[in-house]
């Protein structure tokens, strides 16, 4: 049972190694029993038959995982909404809150590697399970024997129905979005879908204006071209060639299942999440006239503090997971919830992130305020001053992680760079945080066996260095 265990957001695995056939029906088994249980009956209405719904992507195999799941809840007599295609992950939790759903799966790894597959679970509310669900899930483990009918009879017995959710998912952003602003924005957009799931969203969302999309990677590729489905700036040299040499107004692009966002402005400059995250803050409190409070996790960027700060919000700390946004987003009144790698959730959509969403509202800033997003970026600087982040990971093994950071914590430096340390953070890792408000994190990444080390401060070379610093830090406990 040791290797069946869920991360940040769901569990994930090795195809062939430990995401298995046998294994994706063990876990299978253990959700639709959480469904049926006392504790799963409180997710939705119990005076009614459960429905789950099952979406998954383009990595390898994942129809087939999709399809084994939904004979597995079939054989649970827990009717099954299978969609008919790969779809976004934020389309699964919209469906999961039309059909009053008690749960949805996804198959998907997300921005993983391609020979890793996983299983996410999306609760009746319409966003990542939170932990005590998960907990329960693991829990429920082996406890029982896969109960499974085949795809066929389950289709025959119409408990498993084949269904589409991209046009309800679609619809749903388009009125989220002021799209009549958009009407003749007339922006060349660049779009990269990392061969994922959004194929063609970014043209059927913008058809009815005068904006022109040319999307690329948008085909199914298990193998991602080579590349993990993460927008970092790493893995997107082609997408910022293009957007420079086409001479788009902005690029943006969204990772393997759709849920994370990134750009670039019209000089193929990548704009990160952090910086993402920041220009959405003040979209939606100056030009949509929306308050609440800001969650951020302990690797989300500084200038959040800075809009919290200037416009008298209240600020929320958690670990890096979005499940933990989500649930300050059903129990506090948040106006958006960021994380580093991408995930942006928003007042009044869903309690969930959302890559096409939140690529549209970068579109209707520009729109609004009639600048480009190069322009936006040096408003922005100016408004909050400089800040410069980037990652580094290291390969790690997963059981000596607990120990390093314990080690590091017992003996952290007092200074980096020069500076005093004026805070140290324990709860998700360990986080230095420095006087002149530049930080440094190192932590086990929640979904593969690797260290990461976070660092933002008021310079590139200044970040670099950071990096560095974590990377010694970590050197000097070996």
């Amino acid at each position: 049972m040791e290797h069946i265990n869920f991360g940040t957001d769901g569990w994930r695995g090795i195809i062939g190694k430990d995401f298995t056939f046998s294994n994706v029906a063990i876990v299978a088994q253990a959700i639709a029993d959480y469904v049926k249980s006392d504790s799963g009956k409180h997710c939705y209405n119990k005076n009614l038959p459960p429905k789950i719904v099952i979406g998954y992507d383009n990595r390898f195999l994942s129809e087939k995982f999709a399809a084994l799941v939904a004979e597995v809840f079939a054989g649970n007599k827990i009717e099954v909404f299978l969609s008919k295609e790969p779809i976004p992950t934020p389309a699964v939790s919209l469906a999961v809150l039309k059909e009053k759903a008690a749960c949805g799966i996804v198959i998907t790894a997300s921005h993983n590697p391609p020979e890793f597959n996983g299983v996410k679970i999306k609760a009746s509310y319409g966003g990542s399970a939170l932990p005590y669900i998960t907990k329960d899930v693991e829990k429920k483990l082996y406890k029982n024997p896969v109960k499974r009918i085949s795809l066929e009879e389950g289709k025959k017995k119409n408990i498993i129905k084949l269904v589409s959710l991209k046009k309800d998912h679609i619809k749903t952003i388009c009125n989220y979005i002021n799209m009549d602003i958009l009407k003749n924005a007339g922006f060349k957009v660049m779009a990269d879908c990392m061969y994922g799931t959004t194929y063609d969203y970014f043209n059927v969302i913008l058809k009815d204006t005068n904006c022109k999309v040319t999307a690329i990677h948008n085909f199914r590729d298990p193998l991602f071209g080579g590349l993990r489905p993460e927008p970092i700036a790493c893995n997107l040299k082609e997408f910022l060639a293009k957007v420079k040499h086409s001479k788009a107004d902005v690029g943006v692009v969204t990772d393997g299942d759709s849920d994370r966002v990134g750009a670039a402005d019209e000089d193929g400059n990548f704009i990160d999440s952090q910086h993402i995250v920041a220009l959405l803050a003040l979209h939606i409190i100056k030009n949509k006239g929306m308050t609440g409070g800001i969650v951020q996790t302990s690797a989300t960027t500084f200038m959040v503090n800075k809009i919290a700060q200037k416009y008298k919000l209240k600020i929320y700390q958690t670990p890096i997971g979005f499940k933990y946004i989500t649930q300050h987003m059903l129990e506090d009144d948040i106006l958006i919830g960021g994380e580093e790698s991408g995930g942006v959730g928003i007042k009044g959509y869903i309690p969930e992130r959302d890559g096409v969403l939140c690529s549209m509202l970068l579109l209707e800033m520009m729109a609004v305020e009639k600048k480009s997003l190069k322009q936006l970026m040096k408003d922005l600087a100016c408004e909050l001053g400089p800040f410069y982040y980037d990652r580094a990971d290291i390969h790690y093994p997963v059981e000596k992680r607990e120990k390093l950071i314990s080690c590091i914590a017992k003996n952290p430096p007092k200074k980096m760079l020069g500076v005093d340390i004026k805070d140290i953070l324990t709860y998700d890792g360990i986080k230095f945080i420095l006087q002149d408000n530049s930080w440094l994190l190192i932590r086990g990444s929640g979904t593969e066996p690797l260290l990461r080390i976070y660092a933002e401060s008021n310079s590139k070379n200044r970040v670099k260095l950071l990096l560095e610093s974590g990377k010694k830090i970590i050197e000097r406990e070996l």
